[in-house]
């Protein structure tokens, strides 16, 4: 029995120093672990934020074409093309093409007298302009444009990165250059026909066109790199136009009958015979003489039968 005892107290014994050392490891690894995840916290702290890189489209030496096309509905055209270009002159931009025109439909006429008239039509007015403005300020216009709009039917922004298209045709027009410059010295020391000559001649014209095409290429591009272009077709609502015209078809119905006409030919008579009236007063020397040569003629006629 006293073997028995012993022997169960030294195994409990041993079971509580074996779970006391299982506890405190577990105590050691969470402590570990709690003091490496607050270093790392700290250290992600201290260490700063890095900058956002730069976005591709803002770097300097990238080269973009931007376009813009747009179509939208606004209040009165006329009013809107006239901002539209005072917006351009505003950012130093400048108008490159306007077309502003007008389109009748539905035309009717309606019988509103018998002498008048009424046309009736539908007015679409549409103005199709073109405008070309910094290509700094292209967000800006277009944010001022957004204000003018009624409805949108389409708005297209285009941007085309031609900075590889101008270093290939920069690279393309040294190699003419350089390529001209050789045929040129090799052409003053060759001596030979002129046939031969003219040849080399041609020969090197149609290199330098070359290059100079490559570097009006280059220019172009450049061009359209510093100005952006804006396609933009305005239009509005459309509105009836109401004139008042007259109507030629039933002017017949307003003859006078045949007694009106009548008495107008009487009265037109006497206004003759008025008009002749004055024009023998106006004439009253004329008749005096006249009348004095036929009394001393007769006059005269009588003294010679006598």
């Amino acid at each position: 029995m006293r073997f028995n005892f012993s022997s169960k107290a030294v195994l409990f014994g041993a079971m509580g120093c074996f779970f006391m050392a299982c506890s405190s490891k577990y105590e050691s690894q969470s402590n570990l672990q709690e003091q490496y995840a607050d270093t790392t916290m700290v250290d992600e702290a201290k260490e700063p934020i890095s900058e956002p890189e730069k976005s591709v489209a803002t770097q300097p030496e990238r080269k973009f074409v931007r376009t813009a096309d747009l179509q939208f509905k606004v209040k009165d055209v006329r009013k809107s093309s006239e901002q539209l270009e005072d917006l351009t002159i505003k950012y130093g931009g400048f108008v490159t093409y306007a077309h502003m025109h007008s389109d009748e439909q539905n035309k009717k006429t309606v019988i509103i007298s018998e002498d008048s008239l009424l046309q009736v039509s539908t007015i679409n007015i549409e103005n199709d302009i073109s405008i070309r403005v910094p290509n700094r300020y292209l967000l800006d216009v277009l944010k001022e444009i957004n204000s003018m709009m009624l409805y949108v039917d389409h708005r297209t922004i285009k941007a085309e990165d031609v900075r590889l298209q101008m270093l290939s045709n920069e690279l393309a027009n040294k190699r003419q250059e350089k390529f001209v410059e050789r045929n040129q010295r090799v052409h003053q020391n060759r001596k030979g026909n002129i046939g031969a000559a003219v040849e080399a001649e041609e020969s090197l014209l149609d290199h330098q066109a070359v290059a100079d095409n490559h570097k009006m290429q280059n220019l172009s591009l450049q061009d359209q790199v510093d100005f952006s272009t804006l396609t933009i077709k305005l239009y509005q609502a459309a509105f009836l136009n109401k004139v008042m015209i007259e109507n030629r078809e039933g002017i017949e119905n307003y003859r006078p009958n045949v007694f009106v006409r009548i008495w107008d030919s009487v009265k037109t008579g006497w206004l003759f015979v008025e008009d002749l009236i004055v024009i023998l007063i106006r004439l009253w020397v004329f008749i005096l003489l006249g009348g004095i040569g036929l009394w001393y003629w007769l006059y005269k006629r009588k003294s010679s039968v006598a």
